[in-house]
């Protein structure tokens, strides 16, 4: 052997000597003294953990014991504020249409009715409360001064309506009905279900080392702060030991060895369990020993660096593949033709080892596959990105056209008070194609304006032409104080200079004097509303059937009169409701229409817009009607003698 192996051979016996006695050191007593220090550090920390725990877990059942009277506490004050400020009650609606009144008219609603107060749920089952639970819940009612009795619920169509009733003297009921958006259902947790709910940063901080989990019997983890954490990795004989001594401490060597200090409940039949891998303790311990091991491989390489000369032809054809993955990788989203070219260059032809020219041709062929693979990948995104895009545009477009619509028509508080007149209005908008509006407004002291009308197309440029029309239509009779023929003569000018497409828009423009009952309107196209006087319903007749606005650009639209007296209706109807089709193709109709404003003209103009939709729903019955439903309803409610005919 020459003197330079002999060397070699030397330094590499001495270092694994050393590594040898350095390893048993660390082994006997470096590693012990780390898992008893991290053993205390886990009983500290378990304590916390424990205590923890039992506190949010009690807090969480109680809460859902308490979080009802302040609930009920609130209805029942609004009602009162409500009682207080509104003498104009509301006839009951069907639920059916209650949210889009509650849209249109107000944001709550205040019933008066000369009948019982309708059969009701018991509030507590319809929020889901268990029989066992119901007596806590109904004490902690009862110290909020909340009387259950006195509240009225209801689940009608998937939605949940609690009301609060009043009662007077006068034969008369009053309720104060609410629309209850959250969810308030009682969860029914036991301890180990609160614990479930427990969030773990209200215990311990994210930062530790130590991970914990919380138990049942059957190893199911209630809670955790690792998602890792399985109960698996305890052994039977471990959960039986905790269970026994209350407090255990032992290495777990499922998967990765790990420290585990367990504490077990018995009052509530669950354990929290610690554990840290033990890992990261001994690694300071064994650092030292795998330095002097990488010291062990040096030498050792050494010597195996004799044998590497005789491998140069293998690292000259480990380069040249080398060389050929980067070009390869290089343009892996080039085109097939451009791949076919690089790889046509390649020089692969001088590999000295069979095996490896088998890794040089996986390696052609894997750049191909490549290539094939992503064309039709980037094929099948370009589709698929085409019919997004029109999807989302139809969407968008849908949805812009019902929230212009909506934020034109006047709200409930929009609308103007009246003592002569009880006025109503009502729009649920179609799902894809809104064209119908209304507007309702104070044109001076004496006067209401009334604008209701439709497009004959549906789109955002229709929308624009609605926005135009209600914005011309109040300057006009308020500002400028035109007429309704004059103001539409002029409105036809104006559309017909702005418009690019052709469409046309059916309207109806009135000024009704509340006093006197007076009204002189205009109309364009098919928009005729309907008058019920002395007990008979028609639809008014103007001097002339003019075309709608949009078709002629020099017509001169004129003024027709009117009058209606004391309990007199005017009814505008859209066609949402006469235009309504059922499964026979069947035209709910105009006759229909006249038949329920007469049969309900002694009723409030509220309850005659349920009626009218009410009617309209039941003719459908399970056919799509995709039309704006869309309606209102005047009704002359107060005599003024000084201006009425004998």
């Amino acid at each position: 052997m020459q003197l330079k192996s002999k060397i070699l051979a030397a330094i590499t016996v001495s270092f694994v000597t050393v590594a040898a006695a350095l390893s048993v050191y660390n082994q006997e007593v470096v590693l012990p003294n780390a898992v008893k220090n991290q053993f205390d550090n886990q009983k500290d920390y378990i304590k916390v953990v424990y205590d923890g725990v039992k506190k949010h877990a009690s807090a969480i059942s109680e809460n859902e014991n308490q979080k009802y009277a302040p609930f009920f506490s609130k209805i029942k004050d609004s009602a009162f504020d409500k009682f207080q400020v509104d003498s104009n009650k509301q006839g009951l609606l069907d639920y059916t249409a209650f949210p889009y009144f509650a849209q249109s008219n107000a944001d709550e609603q205040f019933f008066e009715t000369t009948q019982d107060i309708p059969d009701a749920e018991n509030c507590l089952e319809m929020f889901s409360v268990p029989k066992k639970n119901q007596e806590t819940v109904l004490n902690n009612l009862k110290a909020f001064n909340v009387n259950i009795s006195s509240y009225w619920c209801k689940l009608a169509e998937g939605k949940k309506f609690i009301g609060y009733k009043l009662h007077n003297d006068a034969d008369k009921n009053f309720i104060f009905v609410k629309v209850i958006n959250e969810n308030l259902d009682y969860k029914d947790l036991d301890v180990h279900q609160s614990i479930a709910k427990i969030d773990v940063s209200e215990i311990v901080s994210e930062n530790s080392i130590n991970s914990f989990a919380v138990l049942d019997s059957d190893k199911k983890v209630l809670l955790s702060s690792d998602d890792k954490f399985s109960g698996d990795e305890i052994t039977d004989e471990m959960f039986a030991k905790a269970k026994e001594q209350r407090e255990i401490q032992f290495e777990s060597k499922s998967d990765k060895v790990k420290l585990v200090t367990m504490i077990y409940e018995p009052e509530s039949d669950f354990y929290v369990a610690v554990q840290t891998p033990k890992g990261p303790i001994i690694k300071p311990a064994v650092t030292g020993t795998f330095i002097l091991i990488g010291l062990c491989i040096l030498g050792l390489c050494a010597l195996a660096a004799l044998a590497i000369k005789n491998l140069e032809a293998l690292k000259k054809d480990l380069t040249a593949i080398a060389n050929n993955l980067d070009v390869v990788s290089a343009n892996i989203l080039s085109d097939r033709k451009k791949m076919n070219e690089i790889q046509s260059k390649l020089d692969c032809n001088r590999v000295d080892f069979e095996a490896i020219g088998k890794v040089v041709k996986s390696v052609e062929n894997l750049g191909n596959s490549i290539v094939e693979k992503v064309a039709g990948k980037v094929k099948e995104l370009e589709d698929k990105g085409v019919e997004d895009s029109k999807n989302s545009a139809k969407l968008a477009r849908i949805e812009l056209m019902n929230a212009m619509q909506r934020d034109m028509m006047p709200a409930g508080k929009d609308m103007p008070n009246s003592k002569f007149l009880d006025i109503a209005s009502f729009i649920m908008p179609s799902k894809e194609n809104p064209s119908d509006f209304y507007d309702v407004f104070r044109v001076d002291q004496d006067n209401i304006g009334i604008v209701f009308g439709s497009c004959n197309e549906s789109s955002t440029k229709i929308i624009s032409g609605i926005n135009t029309c209600t914005t011309f239509v109040r300057n006009a009779l308020i500002n400028q104080t035109m007429l309704p023929g004059e103001t539409l003569t002029a409105l036809n000018k104006l559309l017909m200079l702005k418009q690019s497409d052709n469409y046309n828009i059916s309207i109806v423009v009135m000024i009704l004097s509340e006093f006197t009952g007076n009204f002189i309107y205009s109309v364009a196209g098919k928009k005729t509303p309907i008058i019920v006087h002395v007990h008979k319903a028609s639809l008014l007749e103007p001097k002339l059937m003019q075309s709608e606005l949009g078709t002629a650009k020099d017509t001169v639209y004129i003024d027709s009169k009117g009058k209606m007296s004391y309990l007199d209706t005017l009814a505008y109807i859209g066609k949402g409701i006469d235009s309504v089709v059922n499964d026979k193709d069947e035209t709910f109709g105009v006759e229909k229409t006249l038949d329920i404003c007469l049969n309900k003209c002694e009723e409030s103009a509220t309850d005659q817009l349920i009626a009218l939709y009410k009617a309209s729903k039941e003719f459908a019955g399970e056919k799509e009607n995709d039309l704006d439903i869309c309606a209102i309803v005047v009704k002359k409610n107060a005599k003024n003698k000084e201006f009425d005919e004998e």
